[in-house]
């Protein structure tokens, strides 16, 4: 119900658009009724008098043959049975035959005009609005002197019952128009301005968080695309509000794990009798879970620096070589401290700069490098950098277990970890990959995991070569 009030209200787009429609029509029978209505009415008025002249004239060439009574009788005769009257006149302009219904009036109009003139046929009264007839004079010429005249009359309400069935015909268009309006209204509101409100509703849902489901997105039109629209940002914020519940849900475990220790080991260190290796190891401990602890809070303020717009990359133009050369470095390092092979590969002109923040991105590599060594189980870790025509691609490699495909998306999620109940043994914040992923995408980069033959994952990080 209010939103059938609502459409009806003159600021609603039915309305408006329907009054702008209304408005339209109404202009345009205007200027045709101007046109056509006195254009129509004015030729009717021209034909009618070249008839009833012509038809005078045609009866002045008979009787200026035969002006006798015979001829007389049979013009009053013919003219009885039409819509015209005549009267014919003598020399000294008498009357000397009518046809028949031959009123005063007519007789009236005859006698109070001037005496025509001899040499040509004349109109004597063309003004349909104010008199009741049209009146034609043809002058009768015998072959040896004048003779007399035919008046013509015709009476002029045939040329008012067509203006009036002229002005009915504009009048039923306007009552169309009036109709059509209405029904472009019901038209509009059914079609566009109730979709529009429930769009609307929607909208206001999303603003208190709340899912919509909208079928104006089957339409294919504007009002379709703009569902479809609301449709998508309404799936995004659930999944949105989903990914949020669950991070903090992870995020509460990953800081009660650690905080748990330190309280509990901080227990123990109360005990005055403690040994001293129980209490080097409860020192340990909490200093190992501080460390910890310190590294989770570091990585999620700095994940959250990076959602934010104000988060800037340092881009400098920065040698390719220079790049692959610390890589190759921080590789080979990390590589030594677990134990493992490494080697590493450019190909392509490594002269040419690349505009990036140099510090972020060997951050990436550094969290890939140490992320293989930690958990792919493998013995071997390979570098790779590609030069190409418009771009440069790293490769890192490991010829460890693998990454389950089901997983391997999920791997850049914040707190995702493959092996859960491997997360307080290898150590980490789950963190680590998400903020990779992130300082890519601010390259305007591309980040992606792929099983290796026969064994392994390749981690591959795809930049545009862009100049300062």
């Amino acid at each position: 119900m209010s939103n059938t009030k609502k459409w009806w209200r003159p600021t609603s787009l039915p309305i408006r658009l329907s009054i702008l429609f209304l408005i339209s029509i109404l202009f345009l029978e205007i200027i045709l009724f101007s046109l056509l209505y006195r254009n129509i009415l004015n030729d009717r008025v021209t034909e009618e008098i070249e008839r009833l002249m012509a038809r005078g004239n045609s009866y002045s060439n008979v009787l200026e043959d035969h002006f006798d009574r015979s001829t007389l009788v049979h013009i009053s005769q013919i003219e009885s049975e039409t819509d015209t009257k005549v009267a014919i006149l003598n020399n000294n302009h008498q009357i000397v035959i009518t046809s028949t219904s031959f009123d005063s009036q007519m007789r009236n109009a005859i006698f109070s005009s001037s005496l025509p003139s001899r040499e040509q046929s004349s109109i004597l009264v063309s003004d349909w609005r104010n008199q009741p007839n049209l009146i034609t004079i043809s002058p009768v010429n015998g072959t040896l002197s004048p003779t007399g005249f035919v008046y013509m009359f015709l009476p002029t309400k045939k040329i008012v019952d067509i203006e009036f069935n002229l002005q009915k015909r504009f009048f039923f268009m306007t009552i169309f128009a009036l109709t059509l309006t209405m029904c472009m209204a019901i038209f509009l509101s059914r079609f566009v301005a109730s979709p529009i409100n429930r769009l609307n509703i929607a909208t206001k849902k999303l603003l208190n968080g709340n899912a919509v489901s909208l079928t104006e997105e089957k339409r294919r039109d504007e009002i379709g695309d703009l569902a479809r629209t609301i449709q998508q940002m309404s799936t995004d914020l659930e999944k949105l509000k989903m990914e949020r519940t669950n991070f903090f849900t992870d995020l509460a475990h990953e800081l009660r794990t650690p905080v748990t220790y330190i309280c509990g080991y901080s227990e123990i260190l109360k005990n005055e009798k403690l040994k001293d290796e129980t209490r080097a190891q409860a020192v340990r401990v909490i200093h190992n879970e501080g460390l910890h602890l310190t590294k989770l809070i570091s990585d999620v303020f700095e994940l959250a620096r990076m959602d934010t717009t104000s988060f800037k990359l340092q881009r400098k133009n920065v040698s390719l070589e220079a790049v692959y050369d610390e890589a190759v470095r921080i590789g080979e390092t990390i590589a030594e401290s677990y134990n493992y092979m490494f080697e590493s590969k450019l190909t392509g002109d490594k002269s040419i700069n690349l505009l990036v923040d140099a510090d972020r991105l060997l951050q990436v590599f550094r969290i890939i490098f140490t992320n293989a060594c930690v958990h792919s189980e493998g013995e071997a870790l390979s570098f790779r950098m590609d030069v190409l025509n418009h771009g440069v691609t790293f490769e890192i490699s490991d010829d460890g277990k693998g990454i389950p495909l089901d997983e391997q998306q999920k791997i850049f999620e914040r707190l995702y970890r493959v092996e859960k109940s491997r997360s307080r043994e290898t150590g980490g914040s789950g963190l680590g990959l998400a903020i990779a992923k992130q300082i890519i995408l601010h390259h305007e980069g591309m980040i992606e995991v792929s099983d290796n033959t026969p064994k392994g994952t390749t981690f591959t990080v795809c930049l545009k070569i862009m100049k300062n």
